[in-house]
């Protein structure tokens, strides 16, 4: 803002004043942290061959999902038979005995983290005649 003022001085030395006025004007965002609103659920019995699809729904501000796999942590890695890694949705096609474990969601934002997890576990009786 530019304010103008005039000075009427005997003489006249100082014509006018241009006085610039800094305004700072201070925002404060107040982010809301992950909360888990539905968990991913355990997938138990499935085929040998299958598709198969974690998901969860979290509420927060600019959230951002990775899954992991085992009590490690381990990051998944995407191929052709697994997709949506770094997003809330998991999906495992032609499902292996390898694929059998826990499987962690880990939702995140500058404020905090929340964990949700689920088992995906194949009928050892079901594998053997597969």
């Amino acid at each position: 803002m530019r304010l103008l003022v005039h000075c009427d001085s005997p003489d006249r030395a100082l014509y006018g004043i241009c006085v610039n006025i800094c305004c700072i004007i201070k925002f404060i965002i107040v982010l809301k942290g992950p909360v888990i609103e539905k968990e991913a659920e355990d997938i138990r019995n499935v085929s040998l061959g299958s598709t198969v699809k974690f998901s969860i729904i979290a509420s927060g501000d600019f959230l951002e999902y990775v899954w992991k796999r085992g009590l490690e942590l381990t990051l998944i890695d995407e191929d052709s038979r697994i997709s949506g890694v770094t997003s809330k949705e998991l999906v495992i096609a032609n499902v292996s005995l390898g694929d059998a474990g826990v499987y962690v969601c880990a939702v995140s934002n500058s404020v905090g983290f929340a964990t949700s997890n689920a088992t995906l576990a194949i009928s050892e009786f079901r594998a053997l005649f597969e």
